[in-house]
């Protein structure tokens, strides 16, 4: 996404700006819930924040958002996985430029997603020490993966770009018609926002 939207400049500058807001929004989700240490998390602590008066609608709206939320990035996140299907299968089939490969259409594209949604709903459906233990498998993975892509990209790339390629250049051939850069980079900055979510995690668990 990052490279579609944006290229090295959006996913390099990204990743500062992202990190940056989200950690103004991690301090003070840390401030609150050092004082309201419960378990209901972001409903509750809104409540208690906005008032007598004003409590059951900031619950109700801040319950809402967080809610809607969680689906739109499940559901996101989950079709992405279905697409990197497809472009593995693509791939592993003999590719695209004469190869021969399969390309998965629109409606095997969205059996594919459909399946990993279900998947995703069995995964949450299981007891919660085996929660707990998938939770550890997946900081366990993205930990290693990053460790794996820092020091095998490197190794194996017969290319290396420029620092003023990497910080500078802006790509704005994304082919989906797409010109507006201030959009552009907004789309791009997607791929930092995916990881850096949850921070009232520590709330929920700390009961």
């Amino acid at each position: 996404m990052g490279l579609r939207y944006g290229g090295p400049a959006s996913m390099t500058l990204g990743w500062l700006v992202v990190a940056a807001f989200n950690g103004c929004v991690a301090l003070s989700t840390a401030e609150i819930c050092s004082a309201y240490p419960t378990s209901g998390g972001l409903y509750y602590w809104s409540a208690k924040l906005a008032g007598k008066d004003w409590a059951p609608l900031a619950s109700w709206v801040t319950g809402w958002f967080n809610i809607v939320g969680q689906l739109a990035a499940t559901t996101s996140v989950d079709f992405s996985l279905a697409q990197l299907v497809q472009v593995t299968l693509l791939l592993g089939t003999g590719g695209a430029n004469g190869g021969g490969g399969y390309m998965a259409s629109k409606y095997v594209l969205l059996a594919i997603y459909g399946a990993i949604l279900v998947l995703h709903g069995l995964i949450n459906s299981l007891p919660v020490h085996w929660l707990s233990w998938v939770g550890q498998l997946g900081a366990f993975w993205n930990a290693a993966g990053v460790i794996v892509l820092l020091i095998l990209i490197p190794t194996v790339a017969t290319e290396r770009a420029s620092v003023e390629f990497v910080f500078t250049h802006f790509n704005t051939d994304n082919g989906m018609g797409i010109h507006n850069k201030v959009y552009i980079l907004a789309v791009g900055l997607l791929v930092s926002q995916y990881t850096m979510l949850g921070y009232d995690t520590s709330a929920h668990m700390v009961k």
